[in-house]
């Protein structure tokens, strides 16, 4: 288990669906809001990730979406 990984188990389904409500109302409260699956899948991508990709380019993270640097 890494830092922020919490694992529990429940007796019942409906505790963990409880529980999950629950913390996904409270991260809503701080200001968390749920991304596009486009956007979820552009920032797992190791371009947007690491430094730099296999070219050595870097990538730059804007509100237009992913572009290189030369």
């Amino acid at each position: 288990m890494s830092y922020g990984e919490k694992y529990q188990s429940f007796e019942r389904e409906e505790e963990a669906v409880q529980l999950f409500l629950g913390l996904l109302r409270s991260k809503r409260k701080r200001g968390y809001r749920a991304i596009s699956r486009e956007a979820a899948k552009r920032a797992s991508t190791p371009a947007s990730c690491a430094p730099g990709d296999a070219t050595g380019k870097l990538a730059l993270n804007n509100d237009a979406g992913m572009t290189s640097a030369e």
